[in-house]
């Protein structure tokens, strides 16, 4: 009895040292050192260490409009596995989606009730809620960077306003009341201000910002474009400029201004369609895409290098690598790449085109 509870407990220390039950299994070894003249130490229960269970990494996911132009919210691994339909909602349109600053839940606007309305789910697509519920139609929106707030547009006959109201729904205030539209919410990084665009006749579109309470109101732009594009806007990560897309002309070029309005300037120029701006996480870099094609320059508009075929770039959260769109394969499919353009991958193969990629935020 007491060599068979040696060769167990040996068995047990083998297999810990080996990684548990997922490592390689005991060999003879033991049988052959009970054999030798001076039989081992009883190993008792207080000298094993208790295995512990090493967490699993967690998965940073891409998520991005699949299915069709209106179509679902899927989510997919950045080495492309774990794809997943989020929403699945056939013959219902999900529009604009956001991740929520902690990357654990997603705000979507959908068509799910018979008109626009802003929903939240988790970032698995389990426990979708209505947030807004109203008569009305909601449309752009946008997180605090807290994840606290969430401001948004309802449109009412023919003018929107914005509001703000928490992320579960409650306490929904309107911040402006004007005779124009304001539409295209943005925050600033430190959730001081907020942008916005404002229509005013003969259909003008201005930038302005705001206090989160609507006081403070400061046009950036005075009816210098007709052309001004509602999104997206992208502040600095110092918050002191706003990178922009829009310009007089019916292209669109990639503008920046100060916070003040200050200081506009236009950063590219040309016959080409400039869209999609934003920051690289560290400032030193804006990433954009020029009708199908993908570059990177600095803030004052030099050093334009070219990075790949596609549009619609986003920076991974510490900068390391730009997910985009391309349809070099046939339709619009999701792509990685390195920041300097090396590396491309592509993450997924539909029949269908995706669209709008966004990385998931990490704490």
């Amino acid at each position: 009895m007491r060599i068979l509870t040696l060769v167990i407990t040996l068995a047990a220390l083998l297999a810990l040292a080996c990684g548990g039950g997922g490592g390689a299994q005991p060999t003879s070894r033991p049988i052959a050192l009970l054999a030798t003249s001076t039989p081992p130490p009883t190993v008792t229960s207080t000298d094993v260490p208790e295995a512990t269970a090493t967490p699993e990494p967690k998965v940073q996911r891409i998520a991005f409009h699949c299915g069709s132009l209106d179509g679902d919210i899927c989510v997919v691994g950045t080495d492309g596995s774990g794809l997943i339909n989020l929403t699945n909602t056939p013959r219902v349109s999900e529009f604009s989606y956001a991740w929520s600053p902690d990357g654990t839940r997603i705000a979507f606007s959908s068509s799910r009730d018979g008109k626009g309305e802003i929903y939240v789910m988790n970032a698995d697509g389990s426990a979708p809620t209505n947030l807004t519920n109203s008569p009305d139609h909601e449309g752009f929106f946008a997180w605090s960077p807290d994840g606290e707030r969430i401001a948004f547009t309802r449109a009412h006959e023919f003018n929107s306003e914005l509001y703000i109201m928490n992320a579960d729904g409650s306490d929904v205030t309107r911040v402006t009341n004007t005779p124009s539209s304001e539409t295209s919410p943005g925050w600033s990084r430190d959730g001081s201000r907020i942008t916005f665009v404002s229509s005013s006749p003969p259909f003008y579109l201005d930038i302005y910002t705001m206090n989160p309470d609507g006081s403070g109101r400061t046009r950036l732009t005075n009816q210098v474009a007709t052309h001004w594009e509602g999104l997206p806007f992208a502040w600095s990560p110092d918050g002191s400029r706003i990178v922009v897309q829009g310009g007089p002309r019916r292209n669109t070029d990639i503008v920046v201004v100060n916070a003040d309005g200050s200081g506009l300037t236009s950063l590219t120029s040309g016959p080409a369609m400039d869209r999609n701006p934003s920051w690289s996480p560290d400032g030193s870099r804006i990433v954009f895409s020029s009708d199908n094609e993908i570059y990177v320059m600095d803030p004052d508009g030099s050093r334009r290098v070219r990075l790949a075929e596609g549009f619609l770039p986003a920076w991974e959260p510490n900068g390391t690598r730009i997910v985009f769109m391309s349809s070099r394969d046939g339709n619009g499919e999701v792509y990685v790449m390195n920041a300097d353009g090396s590396g491309q991958t592509r993450l997924t193969n539909s029949p269908e085109d995706e669209f709008a990629p966004a990385w998931q935020p990490q704490p």
